[in-house]
């Protein structure tokens, strides 16, 4: 879809974070974990 293409990337206000001692995870952090998990 070209008007998605237009728009200017999303980026993250700091990076990423998937071994979090304290287990608090983003919304986003806990799907990319989820994510990872079932590709295993």
């Amino acid at each position: 879809n070209p008007r998605f293409m237009a728009q200017p990337p999303l980026l993250p206000a700091q990076p990423y974070e998937l071994n979090r001692a304290d287990g608090d995870y983003s919304a986003v952090e806990f799907a990319i974990r989820r994510g990872l998990a079932e590709e295993r």
